[in-house]
């Protein structure tokens, strides 16, 4: 395995919008996106970032390092082993065929693997023929706080429901709520779309569904309307507590039943206690994630075949007429 500097891997990020460059700068104690990700792992080296914009680039010349507007270019130019890919939904084909031409170690993607449910699993089988290796950057999944919700859940007595309430998009915003569906709940049994609407992009319509999953036999995916607000809320309700993630994903609400309280006595929820879920470590977390594949004493906390299940989900949900049940088996 080649490095750059002094025992550093080099790693590039493709696309210089909010989550490749533009949240965070370097030195950040929690960093907000993949370049100061890099930068704050002593393991990597940011040693390139593309864009085809210019006006994203020169947003990004704070970054000490080269700057391409040419993927390819960069790839043939840097080598290097590791790239995050964080371009628009349109282009993540178009960037996986390039970067298939080259002998990367990692793919970094964000969310959705790919533009459709098709190409995604195409790509995947290529990735697996290239032996490199992929994680697709579905934040809760890189939030431990969520992995001891799941605990939760199952330690007071399994979900009877829930509800995820978002907006922007099923495949933008609402593939997130799939996947933390599947992380908490386990397989989707089944999926029935409700409604749709299109509150943002043209192509991609906010829905609200029904689905049954191993562990919840209930969920509902609410969508909202990002022209009002953007919104990510989780509500879950076991047989012995109600877990609410609400405040923008940082704080988690726990309440549980206790006996003889209200009007008439009986068994009610009280809510006992809030936790702060530490949402501003996910990136922290991801690149951990990164280093532990690259030593070779880890595996990607989230894989493209969970990434393909949440997509498979969508184009199943996306093929409706609002209301026609389906199995998503």
């Amino acid at each position: 395995m080649t490095v750059k500097g002094k025992n550093k891997i080099g790693a590039v990020v493709i696309g210089a919008g909010n989550i490749g460059t533009q949240l965070d700068v370097a030195g950040s104690h929690y960093p907000l996106n993949h370049a100061a990700g890099y930068m704050a792992n002593s393991l990597f080296e940011l040693i390139g970032i593309a864009d085809t914009s210019e006006r994203a680039l020169k947003l990004a010349s704070n970054w000490q390092c080269p700057k391409y507007s040419d993927v390819r270019n960069m790839m043939h130019d840097l080598r290097p082993l590791v790239v995050s890919i964080c371009v628009p939904t349109s282009q993540f084909t178009a960037i996986h065929q390039i970067l298939l031409e080259f002998p990367i170690a990692l793919c970094i993607s964000e969310k959705p693997f790919t533009n459709s449910f098709e190409s995604a699993v195409a790509f995947s089988k290529m990735y697996e023929g290239a032996q490199s290796s992929v994680i697709v950057n579905f934040t809760r999944r890189f939030i431990p706080q969520y992995q001891k919700l799941s605990d939760l859940i199952l330690e007071t007595g399994g979900a009877i429901s829930a509800t995820i309430r978002y907006a922007k998009g099923i495949l933008h915003n609402g593939i997130h709520a799939i996947d933390l569906a599947r992380l908490l709940f386990g397989d989707v049994l089944s999926a029935t779309a409700l409604s749709s609407q299109f509150d943002y992009w043209e192509d991609d319509p906010t829905m609200t569904a029904h689905l049954s999953l191993e562990q919840c036999p209930n969920l509902i995916l609410q969508g909202l309307d990002e022209g009002c607000f953007t919104f990510f809320e989780l509500d879950v309700i076991t047989r012995q507590a109600r877990f609410i993630i609400d405040q923008d994903g940082t704080r988690l609400r726990i309440g549980r039943v206790h006996s003889n309280v209200g009007v008439p006595p009986g068994n009610r929820l009280v809510m006992e206690k809030e936790e702060n879920i530490k949402s501003n470590s996910a990136i922290t977390n991801l690149m951990e994630n990164a280093a532990g594949i690259i030593q070779g004493n880890a595996s990607p906390i989230c894989s493209v075949n969970e990434a393909i299940e949440a997509q498979r989900i969508i184009s199943q949900l996306t093929q409706q007429l609002p209301g026609a049940p389906i199995a998503a088996g």
